[in-house]
C-alpha cells in the first residue's frame, strides 16, 4: 500500500472547492467524460468533485493532483 500525504490531498481538495480545478481542466479543452476516464472514476463522479457534492478519497484525490500537475506543469 502506498502512502498517503494527507497535505497533498487536502490542497487537491481545495483546488476542487475554490474552483481551481475545474479552471484547469477547462482552460486544457479537457472534457469531463475525457479527465474522468483517466482518472477511472465516471463521469458524474467527477462532476460531484467539482460542485462541491463529494470530496475524492485520498487515492483518487492523489490522482486527480498528480493530473493536475502535470497539465499545468505542461502549460495546458
Amino acid at each position: 500500500m502506498s502512502r498517503v500525504d494527507p497535505v497533498e490531498v487536502a490542497r487537491v481538495r481545495k483546488q476542487l472547492r475554490n474552483g481551481e480545478a475545474k479552471e484547469i481542466r477547462v482552460r486544457a479543452h479537457l472534457s469531463m467524460g475525457e479527465v474522468a476516464r483517466g482518472l477511472g472514476v465516471t463521469e458524474s463522479t467527477l462532476g460531484r468533485w467539482e460542485t462541491g457534492l463529494r470530496v475524492p478519497r485520498p487515492q483518487a484525490a492523489l490522482r486527480y493532483g498528480r493530473f493536475l500537475r502535470e497539465l499545468t506543469e505542461a502549460g495546458l
